[in-house]
């Protein structure tokens, strides 16, 4: 299913099924669900949606607004910057993501759950992850910052890199699980310490990067 232009949904329209869906212009979700079974292309921004699931993989290269939550299990692509926002409810990877560019999530009343692999192909240009909870369970890899604005709570092992900007966590880190972190020459900053609520198995920080710690670690 290929849409070049605008696409306004109404009715009952919202459930999509093909190899590939692909939207070249902008959604309207008209309040609806937006469930795609198979994989989808997603070039213009998509707002007024209830919900947003992908049972594919997805080429992701703008904005996606929902009310609800955003599930993407299949692997993402990013072909562009995009902005994912969930006004009440979580976005949840359940595959890697990759791509040279610019990843924001706002959840401010759902958990982002980071689950596969990111940047572990291409590395991503910067993560930004405002949420009520993170949930952290493999690597994260960009050339610019990682900023973590809420607790993170690992589900795997993790090691997080940028290779040319900051890591950091406003909320406390927690899990029992190992967790690296490597800025090569930038911070590694622990606003509200890490471990304390359920204590980390490790933590190790690369030697070229500066570890700025303002709470506890355990």
């Amino acid at each position: 299913q290929t849409y070049s232009g605008p696409v306004v949904l109404g009715g009952t329209a919202g459930q999509f099924t093909g190899n590939v869906v692909s939207f070249g212009g902008t959604v309207d979700g008209g309040s609806r669900n937006i469930n795609i079974a198979g994989d989808a292309a997603v070039a213009g921004a998509v707002s007024n949606a209830s919900t947003f699931a992908v049972s594919g993989a997805t080429d992701l290269g703008a904005n996606v607004s929902t009310t609800n939550a955003q599930t993407y299990s299949g692997a993402v692509d990013l072909t562009g910057d995009a902005t994912l926002v969930s006004t009440s409810g979580g976005v949840a990877f359940g595959s890697t993501v990759d791509g040279g560019f610019n990843l924001a999530l706002s959840t401010p009343s759902g958990t982002a759950n980071l689950a596969g692999g990111i940047g572990q192909t291409a590395p991503l240009a910067s993560l930004d992850v405002a949420a009520s909870a993170i949930d952290v369970g493999a690597n994260i890899a960009t050339t610019g910052d990682q900023d973590f604005g809420a607790g993170v709570t690992l589900t795997g092992d993790a090691t997080l890199n940028s290779s040319a900007g900051n890591v950091s966590f406003s909320g406390q880190v927690n899990g029992g699980q190992n967790l690296v972190v490597t800025t090569a020459g930038g911070v590694a900053n622990f606003t509200q310490g890490a471990g304390l609520s359920s204590c980390l198995a490790s933590l190790t920080t690369d030697a070229g990067g500066t570890t700025r710690l303002n709470a506890d670690v355990t």
